[in-house]
């Protein structure tokens, strides 16, 4: 499977996430802090196969708006992990 460009990035408000996966499947997204701990899972659930989008607004899962920094999301698909960077500023 591919990860795909987030955009924006750097964002204030939203982000859009986007993967492409080969088939059905079962896909988890997660936002981590800069040095590896969960601040929230975004997706965990089935995808059609093709190119998917998911959205994050910068919080935790209680709506809590985290601060400015640099955080990465990790997408799981079939056994494989991939991630990338991405820049909050309020």
């Amino acid at each position: 499977f591919q990860l795909l460009a987030s955009y924006p990035n750097p964002f204030q408000g939203n982000t859009n996430i986007q993967y492409s996966i080969p088939d059905d499947g079962e896909v988890r997204v997660d936002i981590l802090t800069s040095s590896g701990a969960l601040v929230n899972t975004i997706l965990w659930g089935p995808q059609y196969a093709g190119t998917n989008s998911v959205s994050w607004d910068g919080t935790t899962p209680s709506g809590f708006p985290l601060s400015n920094g640099i955080y990465f999301y990790r997408v799981r698909y079939n056994g494989q992990s991939k991630a990338g960077r991405l820049v909050l500023r309020r």
